[in-house]
């Protein structure tokens, strides 16, 4: 990660999960986070940060400053809760097909977010009790749909946001959002799907296998898929009251 420098009002917070111990520079804050999976990494940030806005980032991202700074400014603006900003690889490539224009976030284009296309406003988000659903996300059994279940669940708060043309950052390797070569790559997508949309769920199988059937796979999969009511397991116990947003 090649992360912004320190200072100018900028904070830098890494969440740390097992491994080796590591040293960062001068500055940087750490976070030891029990237990496994993205999402619990990011909700402890965001129960951390001290800044006003927070930038979600991965390991093996470059950030870029200027465009990440053209969100904060737009969110200033606008008084949204989020925006979502572009990403680009080694080659300096858009890594997918982005909105050319700013366009308004609904539960129907925001499902290829990637984590260091994400960048909140921390208060409306801790206000209205927003977090990761952690059953989801890399480390955990349902290994996808973390950022779409989290752009989701606030929009559903009555939270708003956009996605704009300016790029956050450039990440180099494979997404998980890239994964679509398994069974279980497909019934986490079903769960999430079921997850979002509730009793609407069917349909939005539907309309999705029709338009991803390629890339599910045989139509085998494509049917299992489309039948597919799968529930994430039951959650825990909440400790924190201000956390609801998880169902």
């Amino acid at each position: 990660m090649r992360p912004p420098k320190v200072g100018d009002g900028i904070e830098i917070v890494v969440a740390i999960q097992g491994g080796p111990a590591r040293t960062f520079p001068n500055g940087v804050r750490t976070l030891v986070v029990q237990g496994l999976g993205v999402a619990k990494s990011r909700n402890t940030v965001i129960d951390a940060a001290a800044g006003k806005y927070l930038l979600f980032c991965d390991d093996d991202v470059d950030v870029n400053l200027p465009g990440v700074l053209s969100g904060v400014r737009h969110l200033q603006a606008s008084g949204h809760a989020m925006v979502l900003g572009r990403g680009v690889d080694a080659t300096g490539r858009l890594r997918k097909s982005y909105p050319s224009r700013v366009s308004r976030l609904t539960r129907f284009n925001s499902a290829k977010a990637a984590t260091y296309e994400m960048l909140i406003d921390v208060a409306q988000v801790r206000s209205a009790g927003i977090r990761f659903d952690e059953r989801f996300g890399a480390g955990a059994e349902l290994h996808l749909a973390d950022e779409y279940i989290f752009i989701t669940d606030l929009l559903a708060a009555g939270l708003t946001g956009e996605a704009i043309p300016e790029v956050f950052g450039m990440h180099r390797g494979i997404s998980s959002g890239e994964r679509w070569g398994t069974d279980h790559d497909a019934h986490v997508r079903a769960v999430a799907l079921n997850r979002v949309f509730g009793r609407a769920a069917p349909i939005a199988r539907l309309l999705f296998a029709l338009k991803q059937a390629p890339r599910l796979g045989n139509w085998r999969r494509v049917l299992s898929f489309m039948t597919d009511n799968g529930q994430p397991s039951p959650l825990p116990p909440v400790d924190n009251p201000s956390r609801k947003d998880q169902r």
